[in-house]
């Protein structure tokens, strides 16, 4: 239902906010993104995903009914799995590993 549809949308902004921040950190730490089509600038990197994110905003607003729940959801996977590497990868660089 409603309640659902929306946590699973604030999950989406909540862990795709977080991807940003944990790469914005680990390029400060030396790390290179690992998608070369993002290249290596933050502000590159940056207005891409949340370009790409307006662009999936753009979608689910045009979806309908479960569509919309599908989306939020994969798109709160795709950014909890990028911060989970985000972090492996700041954690290396601090000299950790886990």
């Amino acid at each position: 239902g409603k309640m659902g549809e929306t946590l699973a949308l604030i999950a989406w902004m909540a862990l795709q906010s977080t991807d940003l921040l944990t790469t914005h950190r680990a390029l400060g730490m030396g790390a290179v993104e690992g998608n070369p089509a993002l290249g290596s600038s933050f502000g590159t990197i940056a207005a891409i995903k949340i370009g790409g994110n307006a662009g999936v905003g753009y979608v689910y607003s045009r979806a309908k009914g479960k569509k919309r729940l599908v989306l939020s959801i994969t798109m709160a996977a795709a950014g909890g799995v990028a911060t989970a590497y985000n972090l492996r990868t700041i954690s290396k660089l601090k000299g950790r590993t886990r």
